[in-house]
């Protein structure tokens, strides 16, 4: 299982070379290196990315792929580099890609030295006694912000196991596969959901776009279902409150 990147939209931006170099040369070497390993089975973390701006809503694994950053790509060359191992090596392979993994479980969070993700940033603004800032307001959404589409890490871990037993079980799979809810939210509907969640009233400040970000990313997650027999189980409430509690525990 293939987990380690760079994760940062913006920063690819600005750093496409340190992007491709991790994301793409890294995999090629990390591949390269199983293969000589006698390794038969690959699972990448990809990610929603890799989509660039919606054609249209629920996205699909055979839409078409145009990223519109550097870390998007390099992670779509990342997955191309898979294919082209199934062709040489006989790998069999599968790249989940994330939209907006977020919660906490067991006291395990997303402990980054940084901050790139709404619910962490919330947190972030919450500690700091801080207004809630939301980058753009002008998207074609019915409330002007970004759209997203947010599942649990519980479910995406739970994705993984799934994968790898199918695999060790003999299935080919040699596919991307979304995980994602088909359920999307609004950046400010996000914000508004954290409020109630946590009783911070924190208000709302809009700024400027990030640069690189599309207006709406929303999967279909019927391929997992069919492919791993997976859904979803945990709603934004529950990945905000999940979240928070492990949050508010880390600090005491």
């Amino acid at each position: 299982m293939h987990f380690a990147a760079k994760i940062q939209v913006a920063e690819s931006m600005h750093k496409p070379y340190e992007y491709f170099e991790t994301n793409t040369v890294g995999a090629l070497n990390v591949i390269d290196q199983a293969i000589k390993q006698k390794v038969k089975n690959y699972i990448l973390s990809s990610t929603a990315a890799v989509y660039g701006a919606a054609t249209h809503i629920p996205l699909r694994e055979d839409d078409p792929t145009l990223p519109v950053n550097p870390y998007g790509a390099s992670k779509l060359l990342a997955e191309q580099i898979l294919r082209s191992y199934q062709v040489t090596h006989n790998l069999n392979w599968v790249a989940l890609r994330y939209f907006n993994v977020a919660g906490a479980y067991d006291g395990v969070g997303t402990d980054y030295p940084f901050i790139s993700h709404i619910i962490p940033m919330l947190l972030d603004k919450m500690a700091k006694k801080e207004p809630i800032i939301i980058n753009g307001k002008d998207y074609d959404t019915p409330d002007g912000t970004a759209i997203r589409d947010y599942t649990h890490v519980v479910d995406v871990a739970r994705a993984h196991l799934l994968a790898a037993q199918k695999m060790l079980d003999g299935k080919t799979l040699n596919q991307p596969i979304n995980l994602g809810s088909r359920s999307g939210y609004s950046v400010k509907q996000v914000a508004d959901m954290f409020n109630k969640v946590t009783g911070a009233n924190m208000p709302l400040v809009y700024g400027k776009r990030r640069v690189g970000d599309p207006p709406k990313l929303i999967a279909s997650h019927a391929r997992a279902k069919k492919m791993l027999d997976w859904e979803p189980q945990y709603d934004l409430e529950k990945i905000i409150k999940d979240h928070y509690d492990w949050f508010v525990a880390k600090k005491k």
